[in-house]
């Protein structure tokens, strides 16, 4: 009977072979955790990929000297989480960069040296929850970077050299809860970066060289209310100079003089502003 027995397993065995890992050497597949590792392998550009069905639960490119990431770089790859950090030598995401991922729910792409970002550069993502880009040297996001993630929830801009930020930077996708644009070089934030966000409760807007100006006044409006449909607070953090006393304040405080505010965050429309913020006089 034993004998039987092990008869049996061997020919299974030999009947259900490892897959394939989707991706070539020098990267290796770890069948127990789903992990593929292609970390610290001097790689120059992102080795090819096989399709498959397997679902991996990360793909790591850390430490390696990749210059760009390229149209589709990912496709046919089903996997939850992708890191690509510490490569210095990434300057550049091209567009649909990563598009249509079905499985992926984290995208850490932190301190790398990404200057520029393409349209659609990131879309159609339907389960991503939280997408890092801190510590790169990002200087502006166009219209349409981020198309088509209704999941997301942390969105993560810190650290970078962000001087402007498109009213549609991020399109369709509105239940993001946390928006991070800390050390950056903004001096302004247009409200349409967020509208429609009805979750947002945490908008960091620290260490920026904000003026404090009627363009900004929407920020103490949108602070006072509270996430739809729950108890939760919204918070705002950063500081404005004042242009007349050349002091700083914490937006949360500082009196914006002669401006009229009406604001209605929950209701974007393209051709009519949702919020009118302008001097009074």
């Amino acid at each position: 009977m034993y004998v039987y027995l092990a008869s049996v397993l061997t020919v299974l065995l030999v009947a259900s072979p490892a897959k394939p890992c989707p991706l070539t050497s020098p990267c290796f597949c770890n069948e127990m955790t789903g992990v593929i590792s292609c970390s610290h392998r001097n790689l120059t550009e992102i080795p090819h990929i096989t399709p498959s069905d397997t679902v991996y639960t990360r793909l790591i490119l850390n430490g390696n000297l990749l210059t760009q990431i390229p149209s589709d770089a990912f496709a046919g790859l089903h996997v939850s989480q992708i890191q690509v950090r510490q490569n210095p030598q990434l300057t550049l995401v091209r567009s649909g960069a990563f598009r249509s991922l079905p499985d992926l729910q984290d995208l850490i792409l932190d301190k790398n040296g990404i200057v520029t970002i393409e349209t659609e550069a990131f879309t159609d993502l339907p389960q991503l929850r939280r997408l890092w880009l801190s510590g790169n040297s990002i200087k502006s996001l166009d219209n349409a970077t981020f198309v088509n993630l209704p999941s997301l929830v942390d969105l993560s801009l810190d650290k970078n050299a962000i001087t402007r930020i498109e009213n549609e930077a991020v399109v369709n996708s509105s239940n993001v809860q946390r928006f991070d644009v800390s050390n950056n070089s903004l001096t302004s934030l247009d409200h349409r970066v967020i509208c429609g966000w009805e979750g947002l409760h945490i908008l960091n807007l620290s260490h920026n060289p904000l003026e404090c100006d009627c363009s900004l006044s929407w920020v103490q409006v949108w602070r006072q209310g509270h996430v739809i449909g729950s108890n939760v607070r919204r918070e705002v953090v950063g500081t404005c100079r004042d242009g007349d006393s050349g002091g700083e304040a914490g937006l949360y405080v500082h009196v914006f003089r002669d401006c009229q505010v009406i604001a209605h965050f929950g209701v974007c429309d393209g051709d009519t502003d949702s919020a009118v913020i302008q001097p009074v006089g």
